[in-house]
């Protein structure tokens, strides 16, 4: 289930996976297997991987990286128009 979805660092042999642990959970309920988010959690780092949030998509994420990945951060110098 997690393999599709895994991505990681070949220098420092980290590993993450690119969903969440609440979508995992979901996915691990509709297989029949109920899990909630903190037990996919504790899976997850007992096979060794780190947990790792877009920082766009955090709750907690400031202004400052809400603009970087804005609709704006895709201009190229010298163009007004991002489309």
């Amino acid at each position: 289930m997690v393999a599709p979805e895994t991505a990681g660092d070949p220098m420092s042999e980290q590993k993450w996976v690119r969903r969440s642990l609440r979508s995992l959970s979901e996915e691990l309920g509709q297989a029949g297997h109920d899990a909630s988010a903190p037990t996919v959690s504790r899976l997850l780092k007992k096979h060794d991987y780190s947990l790792r949030v877009a920082a766009h998509n955090h709750p907690e994420a400031g202004p400052q990286t809400k603009a970087l990945v804005g609709p704006h951060s895709l201009q190229t110098c010298g163009t007004s128009d991002p489309q």
